[in-house]
This record gives structure tokens, C-alpha cells and sequence, in this order.
């Protein structure tokens, strides 16, 4: 009801609280000009039908009225939603749809146009005035790497963050909490149990890629050290320690998937390790 009388407006006395002499709503607002609907895939069954009578008959009743109000107004409408899915299910009219999708485009999420990120990072500089912070190339490369299912909003939360913490001109890498790119990535096999207690800890990439890294160095008879690995690791994670990749190990210790000794032995997949790469080489990892 709320949502209704911000977008319609309401006449005075329509409800408890309604201000004296009524209120525009955002439609005759934007009468002669554009409003945009962000989350449209959100929005109640009533809203829904409400909407499509403005998109069909281009006039609006106030909540309370009985005057249809003539409006002319350019709708855009923005959703992460899939509303053709919503439709088949019942839950998006599809004749609003169909009234909504005279164009329309579909951008791709962040993850996939990693290109963007040093634009937007500026572009977020800007917005809250810190133009001369300078981000360093580790810190960058971090950022790109980054899955991003948070898309744009959490590279700007990203941001905000450093702009909060750095203590000078310069973010680096050890302005940055050790779990702050930790992203939950699941996979569906037999070895799920395995997945989802390594998600919860963190990065599950990171973990295949340990798991992988000392496989192919067993395999080859070279000896897989904790130093070793992580010089390895920075390549591909530039946050990577010494510490971190302890922490990691032990994880996959626990797990059973690895044996670490001290000498000339190292670090080792078990069986259960080796059928674990090779099962996530068969079901690769896929975003929740």
C-alpha cells in the first residue's frame, strides 16, 4: 500500500495518516518526462496490474480518488530477475511483460566484462571525492580477478571500503582483510559434503587449485613444500602468504584429501583427494 500511493499518489483522508489536501505520486511526477522502476521483477501482483493500466489506458487514479488522472510518461524498468521464468511460474503478469519489452537490453554482470573495472573503479573514486586515491597494481589485479556476484554495487561497496580504511594516498594489499575475497562457489557431485564445508571456509578455486598444484608436482616426483606452493599461488592470487596457504592446507588436511609431512615427502593428495580433483574436473565448479 505504501508503494502504491509513492507511485499514484493518494487524496486526502484515503488512509490514517494520508496529509492534508492528498500528494502527487512519482507517475504525475514525471508527467511530460521518464521514471525509472528499478527491481521491477519485485513488485506485488497488485502493483502489477496497476502498472499495465498505466502502460495501456496512460492515465493514473490516486489512492482514494476516482478521477483518472491522463499521464504521459516514459517508462525504464531494470530487474536481475528472470521474468520469462516468472511468467511461465505465475508470479510477473506476461502481459506486462510484453508491455515493458518494447526495447531492451541485457547487461552482462561484472564478471563478465572485467574490462569495466578500472573505468568504474575511477568512476567510484570520483562519486565520493577521492580522485587522488591511487589503488595498487596487486590490489587491482585482485579486483579483476574477483567474481563480483554482488555486479556493480559490491565493487562500489568495495570501494567505500577503501576509502574508509587507507591510511594514506595509496590502497595495497595489506589494507585488505585476509577473507575479504572470499566468495562461496558450489558445485554438484558426490563430493558435495566436501564442497560445502570448503565454500563455508572460503574460496573453493583456491582449494582446486592447491589440490592441483601438488598433484602435478607428485606427479612429476618433485617435493611440494608450503613455500613452494605459495610462490605458486601468487601467480594466479597475488594475496596469497605463506600463512594463508598454511591455513588452506590444514583445511585440506582435515578433510582427508592431503597429507603434509616434513622433509623430502611435502605435501600429498590422498585418494580420496586424487577422486576429488578428478570429480571436480568432471562437475567444474559453477556460480550459486
Amino acid at each position: 500500500e505504501l508503494l502504491e500511493s509513492e507511485l499514484f499518489g493518494y487524496e486526502e483522508g484515503a488512509f490514517t495518516g494520508a496529509k492534508k489536501g492528498g500528494k502527487l505520486g512519482i507517475f504525475e511526477q514525471a508527467n511530460q518526462g521518464t521514471i525509472f522502476l528499478d527491481e521491477i521483477g519485485d513488485i506485488s501482483p497488485r502493483i502489477q496490474a496497476r502498472l499495465l493500466r498505466v502502460l495501456q489506458e496512460r492515465e493514473i487514479r490516486r489512492v482514494g480518488g476516482s478521477e483518472n488522472i491522463p499521464i504521459d510518461v516514459r517508462v525504464i524498468a531494470a530487474t536481475n530477475k528472470n521474468l520469462v521464468k516468472m511468467c511461465r511460474e505465475g508470479t510477473f503478469r506476461e502481459d506486462l511483460y510484453h508491455r515493458l519489452k518494447k526495447f531492451y537490453l541485457k547487461i552482462p554482470p561484472l564478471k563478465a566484462r572485467t574490462e569495466d573495472i578500472d573505468v568504474l573503479v575511477k568512476h567510484f573514486l570520483k562519486k565520493h571525492g577521492r580522485e587522488k586515491l591511487a589503488i595498487s597494481d596487486e590490489v587491482m589485479e585482485i579486483l579483476r580477478m574477483n567474481r563480483w556476484n554482488g555486479n556493480v554495487r559490491e565493487l562500489e561497496n568495495v570501494i567505500e571500503y577503501f576509502i574508509a580504511v587507507s591510511e594514506d594516498q595509496t590502497v595495497r594489499i595489506s589494507d585488505l582483510p585476509e577473507d575479504f575475497f572470499e566468495e562461496p562457489v558450489r558445485q554438484s557431485s558426490e563430493f558435495a559434503s566436501c564442497s560445502e564445508i570448503l565454500c563455508e571456509r572460503g574460496n573453493l578455486d583456491e582449494y582446486i587449485f592447491i589440490l592441483t598444484t601438488i598433484l602435478n608436482y607428485t606427479e612429476k616426483g618433485l617435493t611440494m613444500s608450503r613455500r613452494t606452493l605459495t610462490e605458486l599461488a601468487k601467480g594466479k592470487y597475488p594475496y596469497a602468504t605463506e600463512e594463508r596457504i598454511r591455513k588452506k592446507t590444514d583445511d585440506l588436511q582435515e578433510l582427508k584429501l592431503i597429507t603434509k609431512s616434513v622433509g623430502r615427502v611435502g605435501m600429498r593428495l590422498t585418494l580420496n583427494g586424487v577422486k576429488y580433483i578428478n570429480n571436480c574436473n568432471q562437475f567444474p565448479p559453477i556460480n550459486p
